[in-house]
């Protein structure tokens, strides 16, 4: 019989191509960030960008938000050119940039150093733009409208809605809010100038008195003053203040003093004279200025240690805060000339009963003596 056939070859599956490796992925380089400005120094609740807490020294990332919670947050935040600006409580600052600031609300003070010209610095909120070369301002942002002020310089002012626009110049403000007009107005700038008030340590006072003519009283928390006794008996009130943080351009419109009486006079009164002498407060007696320094004549006589005509007067009636008006072509001078500026004297050349006010020692702040300038910025 013929031989069986032989079983057909099993099938060849068919070759596969090796798998390929899969692509090399490139090392992506990681994301630029542009630094533009430094926080200088914070202070209370401020977040940097979505939630990150702030610290002093902490750089900001163009486009970075700052966010201040309330009282006493503060944030000073110091630009690579000089440019600073201190936010105070309640400010959003929603993107800071190498250009431009741009402010939802709250208070900022900027001195921004001198730019190219096309190249300003310019500050964006709700209501207006200001576009700074190079100044001294603050802005306030509220919920409907933005005041600019201006203590050096000239900014370029416009409201966003309409586009009016107005330039406002140093001692200027002006306010854009819809519906309103929009122009430059004359600033009144307030200084008070009180003990330990804003870390304020400028305040000088000390009695002087006959009953004990070498005794130094500049450490008492209570001044008296007493015009009922004998002449060499009397005893007066010492006040200064130190005026150097109200610029030399200034322009006093209103100048007053606040006291707190805590003993009251049935008497005709009590001036307030200029003091023509240099006094040192823990040193300052009846009889001496200073340490080794005799006043002209004991007690201050008008017309030698102090001026001839009164700066003010006062008669307190009543225990609680007294404000006495002070001839404010004196505290001009001062400003301009502050080597002129020796505070003031409470005195009398009547006979007149006593009274009593709290020092800058009063361990109640508020309560201290405090100086009160209302100003505008003249030319320099």
């Amino acid at each position: 019989p013929p031989a069986p056939a032989a079983p057909p070859p099993p099938a060849t599956a068919p070759s596969q191509p090796a798998p390929k490796p899969p692509p090399a992925v490139e090392p992506q380089p990681p994301p630029t960030v542009t630094l533009v400005a430094v926080l200088e120094h914070v202070q209370g609740d401020v977040t940097l960008g979505s939630r990150e807490a702030a610290r002093s020294g902490a750089a900001l990332a163009a486009g970075q938000s700052l966010r201040l919670g309330p009282a006493p947050s503060r944030a000073l935040v110091a630009f690579p050119d000089g440019t600073r600006l201190e936010a105070g409580p309640d400010t959003l600052l929603e993107r800071v940039e190498r250009g431009a600031v741009h402010m939802t609300r709250g208070t900022l003070r900027a001195s921004v150093a001198r730019r190219a010209a096309g190249a300003p610095l310019t500050f964006r909120t709700p209501h207006a733009e200001a576009a700074i070369l190079g100044t001294e301002l603050a802005l306030l942002v509220g919920p409907t409208s933005t005041r600019l002020e201006v203590r050096e310089g000239k900014v370029r002012f416009r409201r966003l809605d309409d586009g009016a626009a107005v330039e406002v110049t140093a001692g200027h403000y002006a306010v854009a809010e819809r519906g309103a007009r929009l122009e430059s107005k004359l600033l009144v700038l307030t200084a008070e100038l009180q003990e330990g008030s804003a870390g304020y340590g400028g305040a000088r006072d000390a009695a002087v008195s006959g009953v004990e003519p070498t005794r130094p009283l500049g450490d008492a928390v209570e001044i008296e003053v007493d015009g009922d006794e004998a002449d060499g008996s009397k005893v007066w009130a010492l006040l200064r203040w130190d005026l150097s943080a109200i610029p030399p351009a200034a322009v006093v419109q209103e100048a007053f003093l606040t006291i707190y009486v805590t003993g009251t006079s049935a008497g005709a009164g009590y001036e307030l004279y200029e003091v023509k002498r240099p006094w040192n407060e823990r040193e300052v007696t009846w009889r001496q200025a200073q340490s080794g320094v005799p006043w002209g004549t004991p007690g201050l006589r008008r017309g030698l240690d102090r001026a001839a005509a009164p700066m003010g007067a006062v008669m307190p009636r009543e225990i609680g805060e007294t404000k006495i008006l002070l001839d404010r072509a004196v505290v001009q001078a001062w400003i301009r000339n502050p080597s002129a500026n020796h505070g003031l004297v409470i005195a009398t050349d009547r006979t007149s009963d006593g009274f009593r006010f709290l020092s800058r020692e009063s361990k109640d702040p508020a309560r201290r003596p405090k100086l009160t300038v209302l100003y505008t910025l003249g030319a320099r």
